[in-house]
């Protein structure tokens, strides 16, 4: 992608060099139906170029689309599956919320793609704690952490799942919820204190959802 944006570039400043010349310019006559050939083919070219990029973002869009559809439909089979369980007993969603909140761990021996990759996740997850605490905890039910972070899915597919992902009215969870909640939290959680303030009820009021 970067070799294509920097042929363009470098052809935009010469065409645009080559417009300057062209105002001043003085052809023999025998030259200027060559020279009319060759603008009217420049003119081809750049169409075609323009109508390519056009067909391509169209393709990319409608694929993503039917790959959010799809990863959406799996997710949301994932989450009532998880659902029917003890949450204590599912690693994955205990995996979402400490990487949520924690973020990726770091490590001296990360070169420099995995710390891009952590980077990039470290983002998601500053998204996904920007949700409501029903899109909160239906994300941590839905999608493994490998399947969402940094390096895995593409930001197209990742917004339009998370934007898509709070649910419509307030959910009303199990009472256990809560209590699964604080053991995650002394699990790999402690002295976390935007978890600590999603817990009292200070970041989205766990508690008012809690169906006691």
């Amino acid at each position: 992608m970067a070799t294509l944006i920097s042929q363009l570039k470098t052809i935009i400043t010469k065409a645009e060099a080559l417009e300057r010349t062209v105002t001043n310019f003085m052809p023999k006559p025998d030259d200027w139906q060559e020279i009319t050939n060759l603008s009217l083919r420049l003119n081809e070219v750049t169409f075609r170029i323009r109508q390519n990029v056009e067909d391509s973002k169209r393709l990319r869009k409608e694929r993503y689309l039917k790959e959010a559809r799809e990863v959406r439909e799996q997710g949301k089979q994932y989450r009532e599956n998880q659902t029917r369980k003890d949450l204590k007993k599912a690693p994955v969603f205990r995996r979402n919320i400490i990487l949520i909140f924690g973020g990726p761990k770091e490590s001296p021996f990360d070169g420099t793609t995995e710390k891009h990759r952590k980077e990039i996740t470290r983002q998601r997850c500053a998204v996904l704690r920007s949700l409501n605490i029903d899109g909160i905890l239906f994300w941590a039910m839905s999608y493994t952490p490998t399947s969402w972070s940094g390096g895995k899915m593409s930001w197209d597919l990742f917004y339009n799942l998370a934007s898509d992902i709070e649910p419509n009215e307030r959910q009303k969870w199990s009472p256990d919820l809560l209590e699964t909640l604080i053991a995650i939290r002394d699990e790999g959680l402690s002295g976390n204190a935007e978890y600590e303030l999603f817990l009292t009820g200070n970041y989205s009021r766990v508690y008012a959802i809690i169906d006691i």
